[in-house]
């Protein structure tokens, strides 16, 4: 697994969606999936989100370029709660 993005604001939309922001560490894709790291009051290792959409620069794209900034819409399948301190993986 390697550093996808590093979430730096998250809002839940309801139980299992959330709308993050953060920078890419890795090239992101609408049907993604990507894994939660890095809570230390919940453990959410190996929680998976499925990337719904996602925009940068006020444009929805498909794609968010390594190192670039964005807002990504994520659905899980645990309900689980995602903070500033959360890192997203993806497969290496």
């Amino acid at each position: 697994m390697r550093a996808a993005l590093k979430i730096s604001r998250a809002t839940a939309l309801d139980a299992y969606t959330w709308l993050v922001e953060g920078r890419a560490y890795a090239d992101l894709g609408v049907g993604g999936a990507v894994q939660a790291c890095g809570r230390s009051d919940v453990d959410v290792s190996g929680e998976a989100f499925r990337i719904l959409t996602m925009s940068t620069y006020g444009r929805s794209v498909d794609r968010l370029d390594k190192m670039l900034t964005g807002y990504l819409t994520l659905r899980g399948n645990r309900g689980l709660s995602l903070t500033e301190s959360t890192m997203l993986l993806v497969e290496s």
